[in-house]
């Protein structure tokens, strides 16, 4: 315990100030089943002595986040707690959402009472990993590792769900340290502009309610078609049901090439590298040759001159 208390200590004296410790159930052993080295008391009891030092070590400003831990022991010492298993990249399964999801209706029930619950990440996946989602919902905001336009749309339908109808952002959130007063500060209000989110704002916007239809449109017959059939089909119906009418048929071609390439920009700008790379390749090919033939020619000169300077 002395080493592991130096070690936290020396943490948080180099400025660390979040800590999570993982896989702590092993810290909890049956004391009827192991030797210990100063016995006597229960393993809850050996367990929060350890917690104590910890919490102790790296001071009551920090914030500890307990990791694949018994709850109940950690009440009083850790700030967060995580409260689902772990979050592949496929939907189901162990390490899924679906397993995420049934871990927080089991034990959200604890949030802001024990401590602050944190049901891991939401992956938004299409071929590879484009995009990680973190729904800590209580937070300030939503954190994410790259850019959401990156997230295709017909892969984020989770994170749709996950936000909420309007949210203010502040520059300061990004800020390294917390301020009550920063000296520079931006608020932006970000409001949910999916289909069947801020009605009132929609009915009182018909162009962003019926822009919503749209794109609610494409996604929905995105699942079940290539999308380019989907946004024809999706134009084609706006136009008939009035939706967007005058726009969509003044400006048919361009909504339909903007929506593709929107929807799939990954592919589509695959598709253009590729195109590039084999234009850049051909005329790569014909400048060779050229230069080649003119090499020759040079070297061919430069023999010439030479046999008649030996000649002479």
């Amino acid at each position: 315990m002395a080493y592991m208390k130096n070690v936290f200590e020396t943490l948080h004296g180099w400025g660390a100030e979040m800590f999570k410790t993982d896989f702590m159930l092993w810290g909890l052993q049956d004391s009827s089943r192991v030797k210990r080295h100063m016995p006597g008391k229960t393993s809850v009891e050996y367990f929060r002595e350890y917690l104590q030092m910890i919490r102790e070590a790296i001071g009551e400003e920090s914030y500890w986040l307990g990791c694949i831990a018994p709850f109940l022991p950690f009440v009083g010492y850790a700030d967060g707690m995580r409260i689902g298993g772990d979050v592949g990249s496929s939907w189901d399964g162990e390490f899924g959402p679906q397993n995420m999801m049934r871990c927080l209706a089991g034990n959200h029930y604890t949030n802001h009472h024990y401590y602050q619950t944190d049901p891991d990440a939401v992956m938004l996946k299409q071929e590879r990993l484009i995009g990680k989602v973190a729904p800590h919902t209580n937070r300030k905001e939503q954190l994410m590792a790259e850019e959401l336009h990156v997230v295709r749309n017909q892969k984020d339908t989770v994170f749709r769900m996950l936000q909420p109808e309007k949210q203010i952002l502040r520059l300061s959130d990004a800020f390294e340290k917390e301020t009550a007063e920063p000296e520079l500060e931006l608020k932006v209000l970000m409001l949910n502009i999916n289909f069947g989110h801020n009605q009132e704002l929609m009915e009182k916007c018909r162009t962003l309610k019926e822009y919503a239809q749209y794109v609610d449109r494409v996604r929905k017959y995105a699942k079940r078609m290539q999308i380019e059939e989907a946004v024809e089909r999706a134009v084609t119906e706006c136009i008939r049901e009035g939706i967007l009418a005058d726009f969509l048929s003044s400006q048919r071609a361009e909504v339909i090439a903007v929506s593709i390439f929107e929807y799939n920009e990954e592919e589509e700008m695959r598709k253009i590298r590729d195109s590039e790379y084999k234009s850049g390749k051909e005329d790569g090919i014909a400048q060779g040759i050229a230069c080649g033939e003119a090499e020759a020619i040079i070297s061919l000169i430069r023999k010439k001159i030479r046999k008649r300077l030996r000649h002479k």
